[in-house]
């Protein structure tokens, strides 16, 4: 039981801070570029909005793990590496098709790209490894398909193929999980407070 709540501590968290470093990291992105009068293509947009924002959420990863991932610039370099690649092929396949079932598809591919990236960071246990990978790729599929249907739900003559689209999908998709999340680490935090602090926080 000691462990479960650990568990689900550190993925409470994770999901909120990689909610709040896409907004951040686009609004950055797009500020930078703006700044400097560069009317960027849409790959190259992805490319520098990844950069950014996998930089920060490599950092924040890494400072809510307790046990301490690897040496932060590798954590860094292998986040924002698989941001940059994941995001691009998501991105790719979504502008492609208006399918909804490629939506998910799509968001467990680029969650995918990052986890692989990811772990060539974390640890040569093959265990862990694949619960790193099931859960971020479930993540980044259910924030695709949350941020799809509360937009189609808003507003049914939304067309989403575009970059700029997707990008505010995954934000809002993301938003809603983080949302959902802080009820509940809210719920289980007379439960959270009885954890032995002597244990660090675990993904698996």
């Amino acid at each position: 039981m000691e462990k479960i709540r650990i568990c689900t501590d550190y993925w409470i968290k994770c999901i909120i801070i990689t909610a709040a470093c896409w907004p951040v990291g686009i609004i950055i992105a797009t500020s930078i570029a703006r700044l400097f009068n560069r009317n960027l293509s849409g790959t190259t947009m992805l490319i520098w909005i990844g950069i950014l924002t996998g930089s920060r959420l490599g950092i924040a990863q890494w400072l809510i793990s307790e046990d301490k991932l690897c040496e932060i610039r590798m954590w860094m370099l292998a986040t924002t590496l698989g941001t940059v690649i994941g995001l691009t092929v998501t991105t790719s396949i979504l502008i492609q098709s208006r399918l909804v079932w490629t939506w998910f598809i799509a968001g467990a591919l680029g969650g995918f790209v990052l986890c692989i990236s990811q772990s060539l960071a974390i640890t040569r246990e093959q265990r862990k490894d694949l619960i790193w990978i099931l859960m971020t790729s479930t993540s980044w599929a259910l924030a695709f398909i949350i941020g799809l249907a509360f937009i189609r739900e808003v507003n049914w003559e939304v067309n989403i193929a575009d970059t700029d689209a997707i990008l505010m999908t995954w934000i809002t998709g993301w938003g809603i999980m983080s949302m959902l999340a802080i009820l509940v680490m809210f719920a289980l935090a007379p439960i959270d407070n009885q954890r032995d602090r002597s244990v660090p926080m675990q993904w698996c």
